[in-house]
């Protein structure tokens, strides 16, 4: 009985730690993601890729004027090979951010030129795209052609 109780608290023990170590790393990536986020307000390029673990949250895809002085981030959910939504109105300025959700791997290609381009974004993975330009803007997965969108940008 003597050992059975050791072999139950290492057990525990062991969970305990993993627990920890997890909840570490998950503050970790957290930190890592505000960082990015704070790149992602300051620079002011015509486009920047950053690979991070953000959480999506709804987007604000409401339309005003075309002023650049509040520049909004805007999300997109790549679900069920699909993009949510398809098609989004943002201002010159606005940064959009795709994260992919399938547990398949996605990408967000321009249909023509090269705006648009990330790398194959595995699950959770994000890529971010600031537009500096009026235009329509429409692209496509690579692996999955079928999969179309369009950000409008005014």
């Amino acid at each position: 009985m003597n050992k059975s109780m050791v072999f139950v608290v290492s057990g525990i023990l062991i969970l305990a730690l993993l627990g920890i170590f997890l909840l570490l790393n998950q503050k970790s990536n957290q930190n890592s993601s505000n960082s990015n986020e704070d790149i992602n307000g300051l620079n002011n390029q015509t486009s920047m890729n950053i690979v991070n673990d953000e959480t999506v949250a709804e987007s604000d895809t409401s339309s005003s004027s075309s002023e650049t002085s509040n520049p909004t981030i805007h999300k997109i959910e790549i679900k069920n090979f699909d993009f949510s939504p398809t098609e989004l109105r943002i201002k010159v300025g606005d940064s959009v951010e795709w994260t992919n959700m399938d547990s398949v791997g996605h990408t967000v290609t321009s249909d023509s030129g090269k705006e648009l381009d990330s790398s194959l974004l595995s699950k959770g993975k994000t890529y971010s795209h600031t537009f500096a330009s009026t235009g329509t803007y429409e692209y496509h997965c690579s692996p999955h052609p079928y999969m179309k969108s369009k950000i409008i940008v005014e």
